[in-house]
């Protein structure tokens, strides 16, 4: 709400208003009977501010034993098993309860990245990336480049069932940390301040 608000420069005098009009059908119910209880608690002609609903709807819809569990299971949050577009959805959402302990791009890319599996992790952190959406486009690229490493190894390994680990290994292909590099070098481009045509 707060993004549309922005988007729209909507005035607070208006932020009500426009609220109200985006509710569903059961919340609009519940504004309409809490409207008449703010209106009553505040004094006669004093309009309801934004601030005044938002609480009123963050009391009703998020209470504070809700925010605390949620905010307990940011603090708990791993990959695990999920895949890395799950764990971002899973991160993000669960972030919006604990914003104190991500209050900016760079504790929630250092929270993301030491919660992403160990073999991913390793990837990224000497990056350093501190920008959220770059963070979850390398962390999927890994992914995705790992997988495909798994894939091109079990279809060698059926091809050639009897071999040893260290021979398993050399089946592996010898490119596969590219778009590593790839990006090391853009950020070593950036940094220098310079286009990718004049850094390859």
């Amino acid at each position: 709400m707060e993004k549309s608000f922005r988007a729209l420069f909507c005035m607070d005098e208006h932020k009500v208003e426009y609220a109200t009009y985006m509710l569903a059908d059961e919340v609009d119910e519940w504004r309409t009977s809490t409207q008449e209880l703010l209106l009553l608690e505040l004094k006669e002609g004093v309009p309801i501010t934004w601030d005044c609903f938002k609480r009123a709807i963050l009391d009703r819809y998020f209470p504070l034993t809700l925010c605390e569990v949620k905010s307990r299971q940011f603090l708990d949050v791993v990959q695990g098993t999920m895949m890395v577009e799950r764990y971002t959805a899973t991160f993000v959402a669960l972030s919006w309860f604990a914003s104190y302990l991500v209050p900016d791009e760079e504790k929630k890319c250092e929270k993301f990245e030491w919660g992403l599996h160990q073999r991913i992790q390793s990837h990224l952190i000497p990056l350093r990336i501190r920008k959220f959406t770059d963070l979850v486009t390398q962390a999927t690229l890994v992914e995705e480049d790992m997988r495909a490493n798994a894939e091109l190894l079990n279809q060698r390994k059926r091809q050639q069932p009897n071999l040893s680990p260290i021979e398993t290994r050399s089946l592996l292909p010898a490119t596969g940390n590219n778009y590593l590099r790839v990006f090391q070098r853009i950020q070593l481009a950036r940094i220098a301040g310079r286009s990718m045509k004049e850094f390859a």
